[in-house]
């Protein structure tokens, strides 16, 4: 502190005097320290990083820089934005007013948080036996240390002590999303698929419940028998009556009820199992129910056929129904009378139904006819002294009586009349009981030509069945006793006589000389004496369709009888006995070749082909060497006409008639006329393109079979026949060309000696192919 005085004076001498007190401070420099903590830890970068300042200055008026981030005075910090983790080094400046100054440096470490690292399991299949929780380990690491927790997401499961459990209910894919969480909240995620396959139990198949009628108890081979696991983990597929081969179960039987116990089991010991009945009664030989065949029938008179039954087997019968197809433009049933079988035992019941019968849409046949009978009815004491036959004899059912028609266009004809099936019970019979209904086996032709085989699987399944041919499958279904198979059916009809059989056309007087004047005057003398102007009337009726549009003894015949006469027009032709064009079609690399065995020098052949792809220009073979070819296609259709203006024909014998090239055609139809203008029969066959062995018919069969093998082309052939135990019994040999190979076996061995019944089987040789099938002899 300074103190003085002051004087002042005026002019005039005047004074004054003052104290003046000065007091000074003198400026002191400021001091700065700081106080920061490290590492510094951040949840994320861009955070701010603070330290405290620690200032000493008494004389205030300070201000303040920093190498980085900022000075806040009023809260004595120095702030910074830590971007990125490492070092950060800082200098304070601190200054007064005075200019002053103090310096602080200092350098902290930055660590910003990491997100945690998720560890989760890879996508897995578990194969369960029934459902069992599954526990899996799902965790996570944090380099900072700050991890939470992991949670469930999104998927089905729980947590638990850092593993996730679950528990299937079905088989299926479980796909579970895990998040980790640190204290900054950071995260890792991911996700992992479960797959739970839970086993599933096994399932079997048998087949339906049947029925087999045998002449003595031998093996049966079945099929229709499987095992099968949805998860490919079946371990065993049994049955109690054998191993099961290629679904196939073979066993003898006992007669009565057999039950075929079919089991399978997986490796988590599920199980399943499925039974057939089957049941098997043994009789001698099962009955034949057939249909009269006629021969030489007359056109406009009655004709009877019987309905007879062969019982072999001595099968005793209590009824039947039978259900008959004809064609009724041809035939007009009549009547139908009980046969002698029927008379003789007593039966009580007996009728017939023709006309419509049960819905068959178009399909049914135009004549159908109904037979039932029954053996015994409530109708008191009576009762029928007899049943079935009891010895192997044939007996009459039934006696039917037909009217053939008089229209000449069925002359020369054969009228089918057959077995017809609407459902399970047509053309079957009942036990004495009638407990069991005996329903179809096999049906036969009138020739013996198989055409429903029920037992041979192979060649006749029961998804390809000819409409209206037998009873299906189906018919051997149900809960209680199901019919089974023992009847065979043959087939019969009315073969018309053919008019030339009987006297040439033209010749009414029957003298040997068609088409002369006495013929002319006979047939006047019909016009107004009737059929007494005849000698023989059926003769001369069947010469009188002179004019061969199918009407006997009209005014069109007579005129035209004139005509032939004054040689204003030819006679008809009378067609050649037997006259016959057979047809082959051979596959070859350019196309088809058509070959053909005439029985006599053919006029003219038509052909027709479908065409489902390349056709080329037809030329003609060896055979037709000298004719003239016309040919077109039109809509797919190709026709080929072989013929000749001149006096050119088709060689009799075997040749070639006409080669075709080009793919995708089939030959659907043939026409052919002699070389004077007959009609032939004709016939067509598809040479086969590879070589086979068919399953031989009848099967079962008794006393013969026959044994047929296809050939592609010519070759030498063996068949050889084994008994069960492998020894060859009997041997076929021959060379064939290509074509169908037919050997009939007699049940003999080498010495012919007859064979016992039982299964054998059968193996054909031609050139390097081989093939074995069986068969069984029933007796």
């Amino acid at each position: 502190m300074i103190t003085g005085s002051i004087m002042v004076a005026d002019s005039c001498g005047r004074t004054d005097v003052a104290t003046l007190v000065v007091t000074a401070t003198v400026n002191t420099a400021p001091v700065v320290s700081v106080a920061v903590a490290s590492p510094q830890f951040l949840c994320q970068p861009g955070a701010e990083v603070c330290a405290k300042l620690t200032i000493v200055d008494p004389d205030n008026g300070l201000s303040g820089t920093s190498t980085i981030g900022t000075v806040r005075l009023s809260d004595s910090t120095v702030c910074f934005i830590a971007d990125t983790a490492g070092q950060y080094c800082n200098r304070v400046i601190l200054s007064d007013s005075c200019g002053l100054t103090d310096t602080v440096s200092y350098c902290v470490e930055v660590i910003i948080n990491q997100p945690p690292v998720c560890h989760l399991p890879g996508d897995t299949t578990y194969e369960q036996c029934e459902p069992v929780q599954i526990c899996r380990p799902v965790s996570a690491t944090d380099a900072d240390g700050n991890l939470t927790d992991c949670r469930i997401v999104s998927g089905p499961g729980e947590m638990i002590g850092g593993n996730w459990c679950y528990t299937p209910i079905a088989s299926g894919t479980a796909t579970v999303t895990i998040r980790c969480t640190d204290a900054c909240e950071a995260t890792c995620e991911g996700s992992f698929a479960t797959t739970f396959v839970l086993d599933q139990p096994p399932s079997v198949t048998c087949r339906v419940d049947t029925s087999f009628v045998m002449p003595d108890l031998y093996e049966v081979c079945l099929n229709g028998f499987a095992c099968s696991d949805p998860d490919g983990d079946l371990i065993s597929c049994a049955s109690n009556m054998g191993p099961i081969v290629d679904g196939e179960i073979c066993f003898v039987p006992v007669e009565g009820l057999n039950v075929i116990v079919v089991a399978a089991e997986d490796a988590c010991g599920k199980t399943a199992i499925c039974t057939t009945l089957v049941t098997v009664i043994t009789v001698e030989q099962c009955p034949i129910i057939r249909l009269e065949k006629t021969e030489g029938t007359l056109q406009g008179h009655y004709e009877n056929l019987q309905v007879t039954i062969e019982n072999g087997g001595c099968l005793q019968i209590a009824g039947f129904d039978l259900l008959i197809g004809y064609d009724a433009s041809a035939l007009t049933f009549v009547q139908a009378t009980a046969g002698e079988l029927l008379t003789d035992c007593g039966w009580e019941y007996f009728t017939y139904r023709y006309g419509p019968d049960g819905n068959c849409e178009s399909g049914c046949p135009s004549g159908m006819l109904r037979l039932v009978g029954l053996a015994e009815t409530n109708n008191g004491p009576s009762h029928p002294s007899c049943y079935g036959p009891s010895d192997g004899g044939v007996y009459t059912l039934a006696d039917l009586t037909f009217l053939v028609s008089n229209d000449r266009t069925f002359e020369c004809q054969y009228v089918p009349v057959y077995f017809y099936w609407l459902d399970c019970g047509d053309n079957s019979v009942s036990n004495i009981d009638g407990d069991s209904l005996i329903i179809d086996s096999r049906i036969y032709n009138f020739e013996g030509g198989i055409i429903w085989d029920e037992f041979d699987d192979d060649q006749y399944p029961d998804g390809g069945r000819t409409a209206y041919s037998g009873a299906p499958d189906a018919c051997l279904e149900g809960f209680k006793i199901t019919p089974y198979r023992c009847l065979e059916f043959w087939n019969g009809g009315v073969d018309i006589v053919c008019a030339d059989s009987i006297d040439a056309r033209g010749d009414l007087n029957l003298n040997g000389i068609a088409n002369e004047i006495a013929d002319a005057v006979m047939y006047t003398g019909y016009f107004v004496q009737g059929l007494t102007a005849f000698s023989s009337p059926e003769a001369s009726i069947a010469a009188s369709d002179v004019n061969a549009d199918g009407i006997a003894l009209s005014v069109a015949d007579l005129v035209y009888l004139i005509r032939v006469i004054v040689g204003d027009a030819g006679p008809y032709a009378k067609p050649l006995p037997d006259a016959f064009f057979a047809v082959e079609v051979r596959a070859t690399a350019e196309g088809l070749e058509i070959g053909y065995e005439a029985s006599s020098e053919v006029g003219a052949a038509l052909l027709t082909f479908v065409v489902d792809g390349a056709c080329g220009t037809p030329m003609l073979g060896d055979g037709a060497a000298g004719m003239s070819l016309l040919s077109g296609i039109r809509d797919k259709e190709l026709r080929v006409l072989i013929y000749d203006i001149g006096s050119h024909g088709i060689a009799a014998g075997r040749n070639v008639l006409v080669t075709i090239p080009g793919d995708g055609i089939a030959l659907t139809a043939v026409e052919a006329a002699d070389y004077f203008g007959g009609a032939m029969t004709t016939t067509t066959r598809s040479l086969p393109t590879n070589d086979e062995l068919l399953q031989n018919y009848p099967n079962p069969f008794n006393p013969t079979t026959a044994i047929q093998l296809t050939l592609a082309s010519a070759a030498e052939w063996t068949v050889d026949i084994y008994n069960i135990a492998g020894q060859k019994i009997r041997q076929y040999a021959g060379r064939s060309d290509a074509g169908l190979v037919e050997v009939i076996w007699d049940a003999t061995d080498y010495n012919g000696n007859r064979v016992a019944s039982g299964i054998y089987l059968y193996r054909a040789t031609a050139g390097n192919f081989t093939a074995t099938r069986k068969m069984v002899l029933m007796k």
